[in-house]
């Protein structure tokens, strides 16, 4: 004789089997019902709902439905899931080579090596840090700095005299 347990596993089952996996089910009074997840409809929840039918992109920007949800390719000058926020890197504020990140209200740079500020348009004086070994000259360039060795050392930071080895066993000159 069948139990209410055995019926609830058989409908679980049963369930698993009729409702898609897009879905989180419910026991009804006799029965069971399939209720989708957000993108998806219909009576097993198979089938993806074209959210583009409800024109979710702001500011001229192009809907394209994908499965179980959509994107938004925005026009220059928007940014965000919707195209609802200003893209403050439009413009390229960022100066050589930095990376603009738009913040909602306004825009941050990560800069290169070698440059600061707000934009990346300051020089960093590297020669502060004092990085030429043995009496070495610091150049300070742009983005760079050079080091002009006394006579006897080389290398970048004239770490180095002439013939001497190093781990390789090959000398530098």
């Amino acid at each position: 004789m069948p139990t209410i347990e055995n019926y609830i596993v058989s409908n679980v089952f049963r369930s698993l089997l009729s409702c898609g996996p897009h879905y989180s089910c419910t026991n009804t009074q006799g029965s069971y019902m399939c209720v989708c997840a957000k993108g998806w409809t219909g009576p097993t929840c198979n089938d993806d709902v074209n959210e583009c039918l409800g024109s979710p992109c702001n500011n001229s920007g192009q809907c394209i439905n994908t499965q179980g949800s959509f994107k938004c390719k925005c026009p220059s000058g928007w940014t965000g899931k919707t195209c609802d926020s200003v893209d403050h890197c439009v413009s390229a504020p960022c100066e050589n080579g930095g990376v603009c990140n738009s913040t909602g209200t306004s825009y941050t740079c990560t800069c290169e090596l070698g440059w600061t500020g707000g934009n990346c348009s300051q020089d960093v004086d590297e020669c502060t840090s004092q990085p030429c070994a043995n009496n070495g000259t610091c150049n300070n360039t742009i983005g760079d700095f050079l080091c002009t060795c006394p006579q006897n050392w080389t290398g970048v930071l004239c770490e180095s005299q002439p013939g001497e080895t190093h781990n390789t066993g090959e000398s530098f000159w």
